[in-house]
């Protein structure tokens, strides 16, 4: 990617004023926060790094979580811990009470660089608070980490036997305790059931898992659970659960490699011949009619209610070489496209073409469609290039776990 500064405009001293003490009372730090999304490499100069520091400790959860990224995206392997408390129930420094705004999806995104004080962090919380299932992040890790996490777990209560059951599927350890405990959390009628139900198809040849796994019903359950709060979706959540459990089935009863194309080309599959472009601003829009349709897989399934996700289904289910091939796959459909010049960042953030490159999460350009007043982040913008392109098209399917959706 290539980077391009405003002429005569101090890049680094805008985005220091913009991350001083009084933020709060006289402006919010986000035009500095997307500058450094854009280019976290910034977060290395010394009165950057200042300001971000400072704000790690900011009211606003939000603004902890985006900053500790931008740090840790700029070098800064201290900022992971912080990544952590944004996904935590309490703050483990300030004793916050987090649990309604907490983000524990970027726990799992960034599980792969946890190291001793993030997974006794992780595991505390597990501990501490009900309804909180942090195996999903756990179940990334070696296996020689993950077994003394599920024997400690194991011995507490509901909650930690919950998530000690999953980790043990995901192992392949098919013990008793584990499938009836896994079968039990299926049931309860008081919570969604999608961590349990891929605990059990991870153990689908075992008959006891497999059984539980086709008797699952959503109707055999508490119906109230889809009508009232805290879910109060009704059909809709029920018709997700209930495609859910049926995907699960799919995949488990079959050749997995085959099943999960099928999945990904039935489900996943964004066939398109009209795309948006947009000139200065979103009332610019011009819809234009490809020559032949455009390609590409996406993560959110446009074509069902919104249950496994791509991202899911690949990180849980589908081997490396499962994924290498989809991913090679991907780019063999968009590359021609991006060489022609006749797709490129702005057109891509149209409609549904978002989910088959954004999922990557490329930083924005600056340059984005402006709904009005002037953008104090078109100082610094961003052009793409053909490895930035092939790279947020495949790197998705290739390390879904860095992009789960959180579900």
């Amino acid at each position: 990617m290539l980077f391009h500064a405003e002429p005569n405009v101090d890049i680094e001293a805008f985005v220091v004023a913009n991350l001083a003490p009084d933020w709060h009372a006289t402006r919010r730090p986000w035009a500095a926060l997307e500058i450094l999304g854009r280019c976290p490499q910034l977060s290395q100069n010394v009165d950057v790094r200042k300001g971000l520091l400072r704000l790690l400790h900011a009211p606003k959860l939000e603004v902890r979580r985006e900053v500790a990224k931008i740090l840790f995206n700029g070098g800064d392997t201290t900022a992971l811990k912080h990544i952590v408390y944004g996904g935590l129930c309490i703050h483990p420094i300030s004793g916050e009470l987090q649990r309604t705004e907490c983000w524990p999806i970027d726990i799992v995104r960034y599980s792969e660089y946890f190291d001793d004080e993030c997974i006794e962090l992780v595991v505390r919380d597990v501990e501490r608070f009900d309804l909180i299932y942090h195996g999903e992040a756990l179940a990334y890790l070696e296996p020689q980490i993950v077994r003394p996490i599920i024997s400690r777990l194991r011995d507490g209560n509901k909650n930690c036997r919950r998530n000690a059951a999953y980790l043990a599927a995901v192992l392949g350890d098919a013990e008793p305790w584990c499938i009836e405990e896994l079968e039990s959390w299926a049931n309860d009628v008081n919570v969604l059931p999608l961590l349990a139900l891929r605990g059990l198809a991870r153990l689908w040849r075992v008959a006891q898992a497999e059984s539980a796994l086709r008797a699952f019903s959503v109707d055999r359950r508490c119906a109230k659970l889809y009508d009232e709060p805290p879910f109060s979706e009704g059909t809709e959540l029920r018709n997700r659960v209930e495609h859910y459990a049926e995907s699960l089935i799919f995949i488990s009863d079959g050749d997995r490699a085959e099943r999960i194309a099928s999945i990904m080309e039935r489900e996943y599959l964004l066939i398109t011949r009209e795309i948006v472009l947009y000139e200065k601003t979103l009332d610019d829009a011009v819809k234009v009619t490809l020559p032949s349709p455009w390609t590409l897989y996406t993560d959110h399934n446009h074509r069902y209610p919104v249950s496994l996700y791509a991202t899911v289904l690949l990180a849980e289910f589908a081997t490396p070489k499962m994924r290498a091939d989809l991913a090679r796959q991907q780019w063999e459909w968009a590359r021609p496209w991006f060489d022609s010049g006749v797709l490129n960042y702005q057109t891509v953030l149209a409609g549904k073409l978002v989910g088959a490159l954004m999922s990557a999460r490329l930083p924005s350009t600056g340059l984005e469609p402006a709904t009005g007043a002037a953008n104090e982040t078109e100082l610094l913008t961003v052009e793409y290039e053909l490895s930035d392109y092939e790279r947020a098209a495949q790197c998705w399917i290739e390390f879904p776990v860095r992009y789960r959706a959180p579900q």
